[in-house]
């Protein structure tokens, strides 16, 4: 099974108050720690990837 691994930058933008002043933010990408159990090697890995990702390596071990 292979797997893209998307590596997400951060992006900036800008927090605007009610009365319209900007200022500068960092939208952080949502990365978590998950652990995989790889029954080639018997043993799990752990890696910090993005939710989204997360989403298509589920949807990749679902069986269709």
């Amino acid at each position: 099974m292979a797997i893209d691994i998307k590596f997400k930058k951060i992006l900036f933008g800008n927090n605007v108050s009610h009365a319209h002043n900007k200022t500068r933010r960092k939208f952080k990408s949502n990365v978590h720690k998950y652990k995989f159990f790889l029954q080639e090697y018997n043993s799990f890995i752990t890696i910090k990837c993005p939710a989204s990702m997360m989403r298509s390596i589920e949807k990749m071990k679902k069986p269709y």
